[in-house]
């Protein structure tokens, strides 16, 4: 080859290496609120939501085998909302309106906040509001005006709250084709910057009568598998009575235990009680 023309093509080789690398550095990445629209947009219109799951739990520090759970999840979207969940330890009743929450576990109403980190997996899958959306997102830490884009297990998506590959900051990332989310990343807890990493990771999404939503989820601790949903039902738009998300209606008949001398109880049985109440939210923890 002509040393000249050689020449010429190792310049035009280098220049166009540096034009690719600069324009993929630099590769213009939608704003965080348009995703958050588009994301709404995309994952369908739905009033009612019935969905049916069994929850697996590992390393509960209760027992060494794991612990499974059924699961019933009733919902409007987006702010109205009750799980109800049962297991050979207990069970438990948490339902969300207007504003207002109740738990109740075992039938009895508890006034502790055993919503963890682990319940927040659902809001990010009920959100058809994009302002709705950014205010849940804002609660976790996530800065939806900082967006870029990431690779995960082979799938190109955009990462909302943090500039990638940045892993401390609180994040979530929908997938850049679906704009279904991929994954939740966690990194403070009510202001308190956690001590492992807590992530949340949405799997094998299926559509339902014009519903996408994944059948898979899974929570890693410190990158460990620490549980798991598989879910086994979802109805769109079934019927259900509005009373199930009345709170009021609900502190009717699940009264607050009495003290023990009206009771009767002797302080043993209390003890016992009390005892089965808090490893069965230990579980849930």
């Amino acid at each position: 080859m002509d040393p000249h023309l050689k020449k010429i093509l190792v310049i035009f080789l280098t220049l166009f290496t540096v034009l690719t690398c600069y324009a993929t550095a630099n590769a213009y990445v939608l704003p965080g609120p348009y995703i958050l629209e588009l994301a709404a947009e995309k994952s369908g219109k739905v009033k009612k939501l019935f969905i049916s799951q069994k929850v697996f739990l590992y390393n509960t520090g209760i027992m060494d085998e794991t612990i499974e759970a059924e699961e019933i999840i009733r919902c409007m979207p987006p702010d109205v909302f009750r799980s109800d969940i049962s297991s050979e330890t207990g069970d438990k009743i948490f339902a969300e309106s207007s504003g207002q929450n109740i738990t109740i576990i075992d039938g009895e109403i508890t006034t502790d906040n055993v919503q963890t980190l682990f319940d927040h997996y659902i809001y990010i899958l009920l959100c058809r509001d994009p302002i709705y959306f950014q205010e849940k997102l804002s609660l976790l830490g996530i800065d939806v005006s900082i967006s870029s884009l990431g690779r995960f297990q082979d799938k190109i998506a955009y990462v909302l709250g943090a500039q990638y590959p940045e892993k401390t900051l609180p994040q979530l990332w929908i997938e850049k084709n679906t704009f279904r989310p991929l994954r939740l990343i966690l990194a403070n807890k009510n202001g308190q910057k956690l001590n492992v990493p807590f992530e949340i990771r949405y799997n094998r999404w299926q559509q339902t009568d014009g519903f996408w939503y994944p059948m898979h989820i899974e929570f890693y601790q410190n990158n460990i598998l620490a549980r798991e949903i598989h879910v086994d039902k979802i109805k769109v738009n079934p019927f259900f009575s509005e009373n199930l998300f009345d709170i009021e209606h609900l502190k009717s008949i699940h009264l607050p235990p009495e003290p023990a001398k009206q009771q009767g109880f002797e302080s043993k049985e209390l003890e016992d009680v009390q005892k089965t109440i808090e490893e069965f939210r230990k579980i849930f923890e």
